[in-house]
């Protein structure tokens, strides 16, 4: 991996014009371990989380995009995205069997209000072919 982290931190430092005591700080190292870690090409993980969260960066992406990492991290993508198609057309065929039924619990109802009025128009006269007593 060609990845210099030392520089590729101070550029964003410097760009920020963020002064190496406030860094030093920040990190829980000392000023001019600061400036040592500015000319490493490697980090350790536990300094490299502490500088990403400091300066709200993922400083581990560069190291996605170099192999062999770009290639898993590529394949995991697709993966990825395959799931998600698949996911994204389940939603879409349950939203849409969703407002099916939801049409028919409407005409149900409806139909249900319809013959509840139907039993109370019979209920209050005589019911069809029935005979009155005399």
């Amino acid at each position: 991996m060609s990845i210099h982290i030392g520089n590729l931190i101070h550029e964003i430092i410097k760009k920020r014009g963020i002064k190496a005591l406030a860094v030093a700080g920040a990190i829980n190292v000392s000023e001019s371990s600061v400036y040592k870690i500015y000319h490493r090409e490697t980090i350790d993980i536990d300094k490299l989380i502490r500088f990403s969260q400091f300066l709200d960066v993922n400083l581990f992406l560069p190291y996605f995009e170099q192999e062999p990492l770009k290639s898993m991290f590529h394949e995991q993508v697709e993966s990825l995205d395959t799931e998600v198609k698949r996911l994204q057309s389940v939603i879409s065929q349950k939203e849409q069997r969703i407002t099916e039924l939801e049409k028919l619990n409407h005409s149900n109802e409806k139909m249900i209000g319809l013959l509840e009025e139907l039993q109370g128009k019979y209920s209050r006269s005589e019911a069809p072919g029935t005979k009155k007593k005399k």
